[in-house]
């Protein structure tokens, strides 16, 4: 299963998936910079999102991989060092999941989403719930929101 655009749920058979890993793979996607652009190479693995402005310094093309906590990401800005690489790998992915994705399935509203999730129209992998806490006074946090 994907998600296009954050808006529309479209599955994939194991052959699709296979060719979206060989092509993570073929690019040598694992060993691109975290940035790639003006003011230098930054860390930006482990950040919850790259925004598209930084300093005002503009992200024309980003990819990220997470694998069940797992994480790769590569980004590129507008000005200065340029990865055609990244590029080229970019333009794959929108091209092979741009045709699935606008085909796909979408909620409309919250209600809707719930209604279809119980249907089964949309995985329950479609539902992303974000939960924050603050911890108890005297308790440890570990920055999950869970206390130790």
């Amino acid at each position: 299963m994907g998600i296009w655009e954050d808006r529309r749920q479209f599955e994939m058979n194991q052959d699709q998936l296979v060719e979206i890993l060989s092509m993570l793979a073929d690019s040598g996607f694992l060993g691109f910079e975290n940035l790639y652009g003006a003011g230098g190479k930054a860390e930006v693995n482990g950040s919850a999102a790259l925004p598209s402005i930084e300093g005002g310094v503009q992200i024309i093309c980003r990819v990220e991989l997470d694998l069940v906590g797992y994480r790769n990401e590569s980004a590129q800005r507008r000005k200065g060092e340029q990865s055609a690489e990244l590029r080229t790998l970019a333009k794959q992915l929108l091209s092979f999941c741009g045709p699935m994705g606008e085909a796909g399935v979408g909620a409309g509203s919250l209600e809707g989403g719930f209604a279809k999730i119980a249907a089964g129209t949309l995985a329950p992998e479609a539902l992303n719930i974000v939960l924050h806490r603050k911890p108890e006074p005297g308790m440890q946090a570990d920055g999950t929101g869970y206390r130790k």
